[in-house]
C-alpha cells in the first residue's frame, strides 16, 4: 500500500498529476487489482482525500527535516512577491549547503512557499505572511539573510 500511495503522491507532486485524476475509471482500473492484491488487513481506501494525506505526512516530515537543519543557523533566503492581473503571489526559497560524509558540497535549493496573497499587500501583512511560513520551519526573523528581489506585474510586460 505504502508503494501506490508513495508512486501516486509522486504523480501528483512532482509529476503534475491533478488530484482528482486517481478517482476516474482508467487509473481506478489500474489501482485497484493492485489494492486487491493486498492482505485484506493493509488495504486502504485510495482516492483525493488519502492521498491529500500522505501529500500532509510527507510535507510534515521535510518541514521537520529542514527545521533541523535550520535550527541555530543564518538563512539565505530570496523573498518574492509577484502579480497577475488580479492575483499576487509571495515565494520564499532557501540555499544550503549539503555537507554529506565522503561527498562534495552541494548546495540544495528549496521552496518554502507560494502563496497566493489577498487583501493588503503592505509592509505588515508580508511581514506577517512571511513570519508565518518561517515559524512552519522553526525560523525567526533573526536568522535571515534575505535576497532583494524586484516585484512587477507581468500583465504589463506584454
Amino acid at each position: 500500500m505504502a508503494f501506490i500511495n508513495s508512486c501516486l503522491v509522486e504523480a501528483v507532486t512532482v509529476n503534475g498529476l491533478l488530484l482528482v485524476t486517481v478517482e476516474k475509471s482508467g487509473i481506478r482500473k489500474l489501482i485497484e487489482p493492485m489494492v486487491n492484491a493486498l492482505p485484506p488487513n493493509s488495504r486502504k481506501a485510495v482516492n483525493r482525500a488519502s492521498i491529500t494525506e500522505c501529500i500532509t505526512e510527507k510535507a510534515n516530515k521535510f518541514r521537520k527535516e529542514l527545521s533541523e537543519k535550520f535550527k541555530n543557523n543564518l538563512i539565505p533566503s530570496k523573498i518574492d512577491c509577484g502579480a497577475r492581473k488580479t492575483r499576487t503571489f509571495l515565494g520564499i526559497t532557501t540555499q544550503l549547503i549539503s555537507t554529506q560524509p565522503k561527498s562534495p558540497w552541494k548546495i540544495q535549493t528549496y521552496t518554502l512557499a507560494c502563496k497566493e496573497l489577498s487583501g493588503s499587500h503592505s509592509g505588515e501583512k508580508l511581514k506577517e505572511v512571511i513570519g508565518e511560513v518561517l515559524g512552519q520551519y522553526g525560523v525567526t526573523m533573526e536568522q535571515v539573510i534575505t535576497v532583494p528581489t524586484i516585484s512587477i506585474d507581468i500583465e504589463h510586460l506584454s
